[in-house]
């Protein structure tokens, strides 16, 4: 009778050991179910924040390529209008007048684009600290004087004890080298190159618009020429002087944007030089961003 007892709890113990395992497996395994959802979730909420990030940058790069577009579609059209018009000065007009309104819409949503210039002259950036000016003596109180020794005892002991440890980590680390000098200004100078490259884009895609505004220019001045020999036009006066006055209003927006471009890419530069020749240090977190 305790033989069958005894055989009868083994049995009833291994039963129980085996339920308790497939209860914990049924667990894991449930538990890994429920984290796959989860991490989906969250990779998708992570590259739906970065593409957020990302769209007001690729919102301004796209506005300046389909600028830079149509003024090669103007360029190509200048063609044409130059072959069709050729002898018909007054149709030479109107057809340049939508040229130049093209090319100052164009302008226009590409300095838009770009946000309002940030010149970088000075913001931010710091000459190497001077030494300080003397200063008017004064009598401190007892208290103050013991609380500014104590402060210095206690930083004095800090450095002391990273030092330490710095130079005990190397010696528990036969690869290690000596501890690399920290470069403050290596971010900032990324970022000003970076600028510099921006800006010369800037200054390419405006001489761009200023050459087809002197092509412009100059098939007028010979549509003028030909209106010379023909008979008196009203229709073609009023079509010549809307032109001139768009080509006034275009020069004024090439004239300013230039300008602008060509000012800060001249601060640009200068820091770069100042930067690279130690005369100025930058912060890591300069933002230089158009």
């Amino acid at each position: 009778m305790a033989a069958v007892s005894a055989s009868y709890v083994s049995t009833l113990y291994n039963a129980g050991a085996v339920a308790s395992g497939a209860n914990k497996r049924a667990s894991l395994l449930t538990s890994s179910l429920g984290d796959k959802p989860t991490s989906e979730v969250e990779d998708r909420l992570s590259a739906a924040l970065e593409a957020m990030k990302r769209a007001p940058e690729e919102n301004r790069q796209a506005t300046r390529n389909r600028a830079r577009q149509r003024v090669e579609a103007v360029r190509e059209q200048l063609k044409l209008i130059k072959e069709l018009y050729a002898q018909n000065p007054k149709e030479m007009a109107k057809a340049l007048r939508h040229l130049v309104k093209e090319l100052k819409s164009a302008l226009k949503a590409y300095k838009e684009a770009g946000g309002d210039m940030q010149t970088v002259g000075g913001a931010g950036l710091t000459a190497p600290a001077a030494a300080p000016a003397p200063s008017e003596t004064r009598t401190a109180p007892a208290d103050d004087a013991l609380s500014a020794e104590t402060d210095s005892e206690q930083d004095a002991t800090t450095v002391a004890a990273e030092v330490e440890a710095e130079e005990a980590a190397r010696a528990t680390d036969p690869m290690a080298g000596p501890a690399s000098a920290p470069e403050p200004a290596r971010a900032s100078l990324d970022d000003l190159e970076a600028r510099l490259g921006a800006l010369m884009g800037d200054e390419a895609f405006v001489q761009s618009v200023d050459g087809l505004k002197r092509k412009i220019k100059e098939l007028f001045e010979t549509a003028r020429i030909q209106s010379a020999f023909l008979e008196r036009d009203k229709a073609r006066d009023s079509a010549f002087e809307t032109l001139d006055k768009a080509l006034k209003t275009l020069d004024e927006d090439v004239t300013d944007y230039t300008r602008d471009v060509q000012d800060e890419l001249i601060g640009v530069r200068l820091q770069i030089k100042m930067i690279e020749r130690g005369e100025l240090s930058a912060p890591a977190g300069l933002d230089v961003t158009a």
